[in-house]
C-alpha cells in the first residue's frame, strides 16, 4: 500500500536473495596439476642443460702443438691421450709459447702455466726453467682436463720434451 502516492519501484526478479552468494572456486586438483606440470618442465630443462653440457665436454680440449715439434710417442684410449714431443728450440721460447696459450698460474694447482726451476741433475749444473701448464674444465661428474709438462730432454742435450696429457 502506497501511503504517499509515490510510485514504488518494481520488484527485481533477477536480484540476488539476501543470502550471500558462494564464490566459485577452482577444484584443488587443477592447482596440483599446474604445479606438477611446472615442476616437470623445470626438471626437464635442468636435465636438458646438463645433457648439452656433457655432450660439449665429451671431447678433448684442443692444445696447439709447438711449431716444428716432432712426435716421439703417442698413446690413446677411449677418454684420454698422451703425446710426447721433442723440440729443438730453447726451453724459454717453448715455455713462452705455452704460457701465451694457457696464461700464467700462481701455484701448481691453478689453471695456467706454473714456472719453476729444475733441480741440478749433475754436480755443477745450473738449474733450468721448467713449466707445468694445466687447464681443468671439469665439473659435476664431467671431466675435461689438459696437462702440458715442459722440461729439458735428459737424453738429448739442447732439446726440450713437451708432454701433453688430455682426459675427457
Amino acid at each position: 500500500m502506497n501511503v504517499d502516492n509515490r510510485p514504488q519501484p518494481a520488484p527485481n526478479v533477477n536480484a540476488a536473495s539476501t543470502t550471500p552468494q558462494k564464490k566459485t572456486r577452482r577444484p584443488l586438483w587443477r592447482g596440483c596439476l599446474t604445479l606438477a606440470v611446472t615442476l616437470a618442465i623445470l626438471i626437464g630443462a635442468v636435465f636438458g642443460v646438463l645433457w648439452l653440457l656433457r655432450g660439449n665436454h665429451a671431447k678433448p680440449l684442443y692444445v696447439q702443438a709447438y711449431t716444428f715439434a716432432r712426435t716421439i710417442m703417442q698413446t690413446q684410449s677411449d677418454n684420454a691421450d698422451h703425446t710426447v714431443y721433442l723440440i729443438g728450440d730453447p726451453i724459454d721460447k717453448v715455455i713462452a709459447f705455452y704460457t701465451a696459450a694457457f696464461g700464467k698460474a700462481e701455484s701448481i694447482n691453478d689453471n695456467g702455466c706454473f714456472l719453476a726451476k729444475s733441480p741440478a741433475i749433475k754436480a755443477g749444473e745450473q738449474p733450468v726453467q721448467i713449466a707445468q701448464c694445466i687447464t681443468d674444465n671439469s665439473f659435476l661428474d664431467i671431466t675435461q682436463f689438459v696437462s702440458v709438462s715442459i722440461k729439458p730432454s735428459p737424453d738429448t742435450p739442447g732439446q726440450v720434451l713437451v708432454t701433453i696429457d688430455r682426459t675427457w
